[in-house]
């Protein structure tokens, strides 16, 4: 069900893209989830480009659709925030070269915000 719910918002985030000009306001909150539980991804990479952000629970074997949807992005300095349910969730965002940076087995309870500010330390090690 939660995966529904995520389709349909991502689908509906997409068409207001469109029809917006695509670029969204700083700090601006995607609903996906329907408890004041959040994530907050804030992009301070320098001057990299995040373009793909995935929020999955932990308990999950694969990272699902791109939060950001096709016509979005996170420039250096904008944020991002998403309304989740409660739990333990990963957290993975590509940057325009391909770059991935991974935070693992964040727990949020009811009413609890995360803020991940993406710097280039947090770049995953190529094996």
């Amino acid at each position: 069900m939660r995966r529904l719910v995520w389709v349909l918002a991502l689908a509906l985030s997409a068409m207001v893209a469109a029809c917006g000009g695509g670029q969204q306001e700083i700090g601006t909150t995607a609903r996906l989830g329907g408890s004041n539980t959040r994530i907050r991804i804030v992009n301070d990479l320098g001057s990299y480009t995040i373009r793909y952000v995935y929020i999955s629970p932990a308990s999950d074997d694969s990272w699902g659709s791109d939060r950001l949807g096709a016509s979005q992005v996170l420039r250096p300095g904008q944020s991002e925030t998403w309304d989740i349910d409660p739990g333990t969730w990963d957290l993975r965002v590509k940057d325009e070269d391909g770059d991935t940076y991974t935070k693992r087995g964040i727990r949020l309870s009811s009413g609890k915000t995360y803020v991940w500010t993406v710097r280039l330390s947090d770049l995953d090690r190529r094996r």
